[in-house]
């Protein structure tokens, strides 16, 4: 049986509901789960029930300011570290975001649902990587386990050295590594130790246990070294057919 990884949550934060459901479905279609409040009470309360990994937050509510939902979710253990990306229509609470609200993020409204997509993505990475997770593609790498997740499901879990050298290879993000930087990041410093073998065995030992599909990903080319070549993401060119409106700012 195949072990499944949660997919990330997302609490959008809202009053304007025609924005609200777009930001929705949109973020749905790339296997988000998705949660909407359309006041700050109601984010509150979401937020320390559903504990999301990432909250897209407008700035004016019926009850209140964002910034009161800013401060609710620093304030709570649980959920001080959850990243938060301020939505809104003003301008002049960009800086205010970062500086007193200390957000994550500030997206003015009006930009682009792919545009936002690509802010959260590089934020919740940021925030991965300082935990040892790793997202490139369809794959994520956790280091608490050393697993490897190919679409939300379980694809392998790997030894440390095994660990290390695929970490090396994502991080690098289409780049060849050389044998001496893998010497150097993941073998162990022993001078009797034939560098060139060990990496070639450590490849193979890696490529067995990632299995034929992804195991092609790991490409060698002579002078250059080793590189991981992750498929081009088709699911952007598919999406994008579909109509998602961009509705006007409000405030």
């Amino acid at each position: 049986m195949r072990l499944g990884m949660l997919p990330k949550v997302l609490l959008i934060v809202d009053d304007h509901r025609p924005w609200l459901n777009t930001l929705s479905r949109f973020f749905s279609t790339f296997k988000y789960k998705i949660y909407t409040a359309e006041t700050c009470a109601e984010g509150i309360k979401l937020a320390a029930l559903h504990r999301p990994d990432c909250i897209l937050l407008d700035f004016h509510f019926p009850d209140g300011k964002g910034d009161e939902v800013c401060r609710a979710v620093r304030a709570d253990l649980r959920l001080k570290n959850t990243p938060i990306i301020m939505i809104s229509a003003d301008p002049g609470e960009e800086l205010n975001s970062y500086q007193k609200y200390k957000t994550d993020g500030f997206i003015s409204k009006g930009a682009s649902l792919f545009k936002i997509k690509v802010i959260v993505e590089n934020v919740l990475r940021r925030i991965g990587e300082n935990r040892g997770i790793l997202d490139r593609g369809d794959i994520r790498l956790d280091a608490r386990n050393f697993s490897v997740y190919r679409d939300s499901n379980l694809a392998a879990e790997l030894s440390a050295d095994q660990f290390r050298l695929l970490f090396l290879l994502l991080e690098k993000n289409r780049e060849f590594v050389s044998d001496a930087l893998i010497a150097e990041h993941v073998l162990e410093d022993d001078p009797k130790l034939d560098k060139s073998d060990a990496i070639r065995s450590l490849i193979c030992r890696l490529r067995k246990k990632l299995g034929p599909q992804l195991a092609r990903r790991i490409k060698n080319k002579r002078d250059k070294g080793w590189i991981y070549l992750q498929p081009r993401d088709r699911t952007r060119k598919i999406t994008q057919i579909k109509a998602f409106p961009n509705f006007p700012a409000t405030p």
